[in-house]
């Protein structure tokens, strides 16, 4: 069947096209989550630069105003903190030129005296402790007490006295948090980020852009306030600052997803390592992606659209080739109806065979043409076809075979039924000699009546067996089982004759010239098999090929042709003649025959011939039935042989074949050479020739009888041809004197 594994082949195509498109959309989304992993990398970078940059800036600052102030401190002990006048003068020519709010000496019991005039004694602060113990230390944010109310941050330095260096007191520069807060103030993320100056216990010294912590005094207040979403977190963020790491947590606020880097700022501080932390939110990522997610988007959808497309395009493409394939493989373009191929096809879809083959040919059909011309003659099998559909019942099948042939398929209950339908078909055939001003129109009927297991072809080949038995005697049909006694006489005694025929070589072999295309000269020739009786007749093939098939004689008449051929070659060859290859037909039966590789090669070395002289045609039936006719010709092709596909094209052919099995030669069968002149048949005779031509096979036309056949056949590049145009089958003699 042509398109033999096509549904397959389909499923196949289908599958690679939705693998693809899986594979695509699976990176397309993978390269989407790279992306937003290297967006996400690059985000936690840049809060680590951001907090690098501002931890460097707040160290240089702190740093600067602690020697400022350890400066001030010597100056204080120097003049004496008990001439108050004296200090805050010369406290005084600090103040605005380093940015302080006041400066200010404070005794240990709390009493302070300030550069703007404050003199009071002091609640005890949380710093007064660790700068008494001689060590610096700058407070948490505390609201202002003196003066106009407001959050300030005081640097604190111990006063040591001269001589014994004990802490007489100490020198504090005050400065408003707001300061701190524009040292953090650096724009960031696009105005989305946020930075705050904490110590490693969480308490919050400065913040700047925070909508969470800004009026928080403990940051871990407000992250333990969500400890189902940050808990986690919070625990490795206390961890962290703890033993002076830095790195980064992910926490959750109202709702929202943040980025936490923490860095510590190295700066002598009594109470704790202080801490600069930068948040941002993951929307700064997610509005990053946007762009990218919208082109990924749309590239996703271009690539599924484009696929789209090609998937119908291909699709639609593929089916109306497959129509067309379709129109060409199973319908016959001369009566619109179907062909043999589909008949086949039908039948073997059905499996249950029980009915009635029918075959059903013209008498003298070309007499018809001849006379009436093949327009005329077209017409009546378009009549003939119509006839026979509308005569059918729905689960009954007809075709036209070629010419004037035809094949049916019917049920019935008897064979009196049966003869009642035919007989009916054939009066209606009959009405047409008028119509269309034909003589002579009378249609002859072959039946074989089919059994469960029975095959299509076997009983087509009866059918025709019993019309061939009817016609010239005027009755119109006959049933296989019915043939007539003398005939079954006379095919037993063919059957008997057989031995007899060998022993006395009354088997004859003769040739047909195969002549290439472009040239016209000969290059090999097939060999055919007549039978001569003993009253010098020829019997035809026809009679004793199918007879010897049944009876199982073939493989012994194969061997003979075989020996033959290679006996009149090397004699040939000892003449001088000129070598020409010459093909041998091997019947299916042959191809089962154990070791018939080895007998063919034993053969041809007996007679000292070169196996490339010597071809072996094999009909493309025979070998699909064959489990191992793979293995088979691998052998023919060991031994040297050339392999021929015979008869492609009549009825069973499928394209699968010429690259499931290797072949070197593919030969065109009569019917497909018939087509020439119809266009969708010549479509088809290109197609394969082309086809054929790229699996590299060597191409042979058989059956042509026209020049317009050669013709077309030189426009295709077909490599030679076999046919009655250019010689018949031709005795030994003859075809020896043609090669001489």
């Amino acid at each position: 069947m042509v398109l033999m594994g096509s549904q397959w082949r389909t499923f196949r195509k289908i599958l690679i096209i939705i693998i693809t498109a899986l594979i695509i959309i699976a990176s397309t989304y993978r390269c989407k989550n790279l992306i937003m992993g290297g967006l996400r990398n690059q985000l936690i970078s840049n809060l680590q630069d951001v907090s690098e940059q501002i931890t460097l800036v707040l160290k240089n600052e702190i740093d600067d105003r602690q020697l400022f102030l350890k400066t001030l401190a010597v100056g204080v002990a120097n003049i004496g903190p008990e001439n108050d006048d004296k200090v805050i003068e010369y406290l005084s020519a600090y103040v605005d030129a380093y940015g302080t709010k006041r400066i200010g000496f404070i005794y240990p019991d709390g009493l302070i005296y300030t550069t703007d005039g404050f003199s009071e004694v002091l609640e005890e602060e949380d710093y007064f402790d660790a700068v008494l113990a001689g060590k610096q230390e700058i407070s948490d944010v505390i609201m202002e007490d003196l003066g106009e109310r407001e959050e300030i941050n005081v640097f604190a330095t111990p006063v040591f006295s001269n001589e014994e260096q004990d802490v007489i007191g100490m020198l504090v520069a005050v400065y408003r948090t707001t300061e701190f807060e524009e040292m953090l103030a650096a724009d960031s993320f696009d105005g989305q980020g946020s930075s705050l100056v904490i110590k490693n216990d969480g308490s919050l010294i400065a913040a700047a852009r925070s909508k969470n912590f800004s009026d928080c005094a403990n940051i871990f207040d407000v992250l333990e306030a969500s400890t189902e979403t940050n808990a986690k977190e919070t625990e490795s963020l206390k961890r962290a600052l703890s033993e002076g790491e830095d790195g980064y947590v992910t926490i959750t606020l109202k709702g929202e997803t943040y980025f936490l880097h923490y860095t510590p700022i190295d700066v002598e501080v009594a109470s704790g390592g202080w801490y600069v932390l930068n948040s941002v939110p993951e929307s700064v990522l997610n509005t990053r992606m946007q762009s990218i997610e919208r082109t990924l988007e749309i590239l996703m959808i271009i690539i599924i659209a484009v696929l789209t497309t090609a998937f119908v395009i291909y699709f639609f493409s593929y089916f109306r080739q497959r129509r067309q394939l379709l129109d060409l493989a199973y319908n016959d373009k001369l009566t619109g109806g179907y062909n043999y191929a589909y008949f086949l096809n039908r039948m073997r879809v059905r499996r249950v065979h029980t009915g009635f083959i029918i075959s059903m040919d013209i008498d003298e059909f070309r007499i018809i043409n001849n006379i009436c011309g093949t327009l005329v003659g077209d017409e009546l099998l378009r009549n003939i076809y119509k006839i026979i559909r509308t005569n059918l019942r729905p689960n009954e099948l007809c075709a036209r075979v070629n010419a004037d042939r035809f094949i049916m398929f019917m049920m019935e209950d008897n064979n009196d039924k049966l003869v009642e339908r035919i007989e009916k078909i054939r009066k209606e055939i009959l009405d047409f000699e008028e119509k269309l001003n034909i003589p002579r129109v009378y249609p002859y009927f072959g039946v074989y009546k089919m059994n469960h297991h029975d095959e299509v072809e076997k009983g087509y080949g009866y059918a025709n067996q019993a019309k061939h038995v009817v016609k010239g005697n005027r009755e119109s049909y006959c049933f296989y089982e019915n043939m007539a006694y003398k005939e079954r006489i006379e095919l037993k005694k063919l059957d008997d004759s057989f031995e007899e025929a060998i022993e006395n070589r009354r088997f004859e072999v003769w040739y047909q010239p195969k002549f290439e295309t472009k040239t016209g000269t000969i290059v090999s020739a097939e060999a055919l098999v007549r039978w001569r009786d003993s009253s010098d007749n020829l019997i035809p093939p026809g009679k004793f090929i199918p007879l010897f098939e049944k009876n199982g004689k073939i493989q012994m008449l194969d061997e003979y042709v075989f020996d033959e051929v290679c006996r009149n070659l090397c004699k040939w060859k000892s003449e001088d003649r000129v070598m020409l290859p010459v093909s041998i037909n091997i019947s299916r039966a042959s191809l089962y025959y154990p070791n018939i590789a080895e007998r063919y090669r034993d053969i041809v070395e007996v007679y000292n011939i070169d196996p490339k002289y010597v071809q072996l045609e094999i009909t493309e039936s025979a070998a699909v039935e064959n489990e191992k006719i793979n293995s088979l010709l691998d052998k023919f092709h060991e031994y040297g042989f050339c392999l021929l596909l015979d008869d492609f094209g009549n009825g069973y052919s499928s394209l699968a074949t010429l690259n499931e099995m290797k072949y070197d030669t593919l030969k065109l069968d009569k019917s497909l050479i018939d087509c020439i002149g119809e266009r969708n048949g010549e479509i088809l005779l290109y197609y394969v020739i082309k086809l054929a031509h790229n699996l590299g096979l060597h191409i042979t036309a058989e059956g042509v009888e026209t020049k317009s056949q050669v013709d077309f056949l030189k426009t295709l590049e077909c490599d030679d041809i076999q046919g009655y145009y250019f010689s018949k089958p031709l005795h030994k003699q003859d075809y020896e004197y043609l090669i001489s």
